[in-house]
Order: C-alpha cells, then sequence, then structure tokens
C-alpha cells in the first residue's frame, strides 16, 4: 500500500510511514468502513422488526373482530330459533285450548228452545250425549243413542238437528238424543223411537214409471189406498212433487207426514211419524210441526227455498230467510 501524507510505498502490516513518519489508518479506515453497514442492517432490522409487531397487532385485532362478529350472529341466530320455538310451542297450546273450550261448551250446552237465527247446524260427527251407546256409529249410520227418548219439546231449534249426507247423494237433518235405534234399508235410513210410535224413513229408489209425473200419480194413489189423507198440502204431477198430511187407517192419533219427489230415473220419500192425539194442547201441536218443518228444510230433495226457522218465527206465521 502506498502512505497518505508522501505517497510512498510502504509495507501492508505498517503502522506508520517509515518515510514520513505518519500514521498509517488504512486498518481504522477499513474498519470503519466495515461498521457503517452493520449499523444500517440493525437500524432495517429494527425497523422490519416494528413493521412484523405491527402487521401481527393488526391480525390479531382483525381475528378479534372475526370473533365477535361470529358471536354476534350466533346470538341472533339463536334468538331467532328461540322465538320460532315459542311461537309454535303457544300455537300448539292455543289451539288445544280452543279444542277444549269448543268441546266443553257442547257437552255442557242446554238444548236451546229461545229464538235461534236459523243459521246453526249440528252436522252427525258433532253429536254429543251424556250417556248411552251410540248406535249405527261403527256401521257408517247415523249416530244415535240407545238410551235418548222422544221428547218433542225438545228440538226446538234449528241447532238441535243432526245434518247427515246420506251415500245415495243426498242430505237431511233428523233431532239429536231423540230417536234411540236406527237402520239401513235400501236406498236410505229408518229411525224409531221408544214410545213405539214416532218414527222417520228417508230413501231413494229407482223410478218405475215411465216418467216423473206418472211416478207421482202412482205414489199418490198408493198413499189414499194406506193411509187416510186428510190434506192434499202439494199434488203437482208436472213438478214430480207430492206432499200430503195424513192419519193411519187403524188410529187416528198416529198421523204422518209424507214427502215424494220425483224425477225421470229416481224417486226421493221422506214419511215422519208422530204421535197427535185431540186431547194435545196447542203448545204440544206446535212443537211437533215445528219439528216436521224443521226436517222438509233441511231435507235437500224437498224443493223447500227457505231455511230453517226458529221455533218463535214458526209460531208467528214468519217464514224465515231464504236459501
Amino acid at each position: 500500500m502506498f502512505c497518505g501524507e508522501c505517497g510512498k510505498k510502504i509495507s501492508d502490516e505498517a503502522k506508520f510511514c517509515p518515510y514520513c513518519g505518519s500514521p498509517v489508518e488504512t486498518e481504522e479506515m477499513e474498519y470503519e468502513t466495515v461498521e457503517e453497514p452493520v449499523e444500517q442492517e440493525s437500524e432495517y432490522e429494527e425497523v422490519e422488526t416494528v413493521f412484523e409487531e405491527k402487521d401481527d397487532l393488526e391480525y390479531e385485532e382483525e381475528k378479534e373482530d372475526s370473533g365477535n362478529a361470529k358471536k354476534i350472529i350466533l346470538i341472533v341466530l339463536l334468538l331467532i330459533a328461540l322465538a320460532v320455538a315459542g311461537f309454535f310451542i303457544w300455537k300448539l297450546f292455543f289451539a288445544e285450548t280452543e279444542n277444549n273450550n269448543l268441546q266443553t261448551t257442547q257437552t255442557t250446552a242446554e238444548p236451546s228452545t229461545a229464538d235461534d237465527d236459523g243459521d246453526d247446524v249440528v252436522h252427525d260427527d258433532d253429536a254429543e250425549h251424556a250417556e248411552g251407546t251410540a248406535e249405527g256409529q261403527d256401521d257408517g249410520l247415523p249416530v244415535v243413542y240407545a238410551d235418548d227418548s222422544i221428547d218433542y219439546g225438545a228440538p226446538l231449534s234449528p241447532s238441535d238437528y243432526i245434518v247427515y249426507e246420506a251415500d245415495e247423494g243426498y242430505s237431511f237433518a233428523y233431532p239429536k238424543n231423540f230417536y234411540n235405534e236406527v237402520y239401513k234399508i235400501d236406498g236410505g235410513y229408518s229411525f224409531t223411537g221408544d214410545d213405539d210410535v214416532s218414527a222417520f224413513e228417508i230413501y231413494e229408489e229407482d223410478n218405475q214409471y215411465t216418467s216423473a209425473s206418472e211416478a207421482i200419480e202412482g205414489y199418490y194413489s198408493s198413499a189414499k189406498n194406506s193411509m187416510n189423507v186428510y190434506d192434499e198440502i202439494i199434488y203437482s204431477p208436472d213438478t214430480g212433487k207430492l206432499i200430503l198430511a195424513a192419519k193411519n187407517n187403524f188410529d187416528s192419533d198416529i198421523y204422518y207426514y209424507y214427502l215424494v219427489r220425483a224425477y225421470e230415473d229416481d224417486v226421493y220419500v221422506m214419511k215422519v211419524t208422530y204421535p197427535l192425539s185431540s186431547a194435545e194442547s196447542k203448545t204440544s201441536e206446535n212443537q211437533k210441526n215445528y219439528m216436521v218443518d224443521c226436517m222438509y228444510r233441511y231435507c235437500s230433495f224437498s224443493g223447500g227455498t227457505y231455511k230453517p226457522r226458529t221455533y218463535t218465527q214458526f209460531k208467528n206465521d214468519d217464514m224465515g230467510t231464504k236459501k
């Protein structure tokens, strides 16, 4: 190497120039030169560490925020699930309570003898009884009870009747808790009571005549021979309709209400039998006639144009509401 003062060539290991005596600073300079990069590298590493720590902190904060968001979502979903479950539990409890209330009301309700509006109808599957065995229920027949007893003072409201849909395609109504036996007959049903007189028959059969008008004439002639007809309420072969009020030929205290409706292929018949003596009061007579009136209005083939009316309307000759 060369001396920095005099420029003479000197030994690489010399610390002073042998020519001018100046100290040689080559190693110290080289050492200082080496130290600067070390310091810079340390600063760089420190800065890099700071950034790394900052990134780690931000990551942890983001991770914590994400975890909090998930917790909030889970809480919201849990609250929604609880609300839905609570709603269904309330719905089931409310429906069961309403059903129990309805059954209690039906079981404890007394037959009405007041002014009903005539719109309430009791269907055969709603019929209830305090005691006794249901007759005909297992056979698909209208429901009656073996311990029911004839009482014409009981069915004095349209709601005291049970509407039944027959397999033959017609419908009718009979007083509930009234007849105690029911039988299946050709095309229909036969009801009887415990007084050995009260009865109710309704059925459909093929028209054996050539027309509906001839059928009405034939049924009218047959009725005249088998019953003591005292009132031809309707005798209309042209419209295929016949309604008669008659008495038994051998017992004048047995009355019949006889309804026939004829069509080209089918004939429908309804016959109500009930006791009525001359010694009975006007009230008793009204009660029996009211029952017949309700059964006529409920019968689907009667041709009636009015809904069943209340007992008060019947007594006041108020026809009620049209269908």
